[in-house]
């Protein structure tokens, strides 16, 4: 329903949440659906950081993506991982075009 209405949304999808402290690793943001698993997870700060960082950028609206923690420890630089996102509803017709 939300993504069917005329409001302006993001939606993040957290891994499995941690009490560790944020910014201790590197953070991957696909807009794949995960599975709920161990193998993917995320601290509790490093995710409250991913939604601030989302509002405060136009490229999320719209979209849906995941968030969990990458491989290394570099701080997220914000807008290449913003670049990758596309609104759901480019993600929508691209899924369409490729049933056809």
């Amino acid at each position: 329903m939300i993504r069917a209405g005329v409001m302006r949304y993001t939606i993040i999808r957290a891994g499995m949440l941690t009490n560790q402290p944020g910014g201790q690793h590197a953070i991957e943001l696909t807009q794949r659906s995960l599975p709920l698993s161990p193998r993917y997870r995320i601290a509790r700060a490093d995710v409250a950081a991913v939604f601030v960082a989302a509002l405060r950028d136009s490229r999320t609206e719209r979209a849906t993506f995941d968030v969990v923690w990458g491989k290394g420890t570099s701080p997220p630089v914000w807008r290449d991982l913003f670049d990758r996102v596309r609104p759901d509803s480019a993600l929508e017709s691209a899924t369409n075009s490729e049933q056809q």
